[in-house]
């Protein structure tokens, strides 16, 4: 076989409320989704999708197979609180 395949890999994240507090509304929930984004881009992955409700958040974030995202997100998230 003369070329090389291409691999992706969809990463499924769900971020979840200290103790499932309420506490997320459609604006926070808007602040996140822009937020992630671009920390995907920062580190070679792309926000495909996000939705959320009152406790938690999800993400689906395509990276190439050699991208490493197990890293502090470093979220400042005190403006939700």
């Amino acid at each position: 076989m003369s070329g090389r395949n291409k691999y992706d890999l969809a990463y499924h994240f769900i971020f979840g409320t200290k103790r499932k507090a309420p506490v997320l509304d459609d604006e926070s929930l808007l602040s996140l989704q822009l937020l992630f984004s671009i920390k995907a881009k920062e580190l070679g992955g792309e926000l495909i999708t996000s939705g959320g409700h009152k406790d938690h958040v999800h993400l689906l974030i395509m990276a190439k197979l050699r991208t490493h995202l197990g890293v502090d997100l470093n979220l400042p998230l005190s403006e939700f609180q």
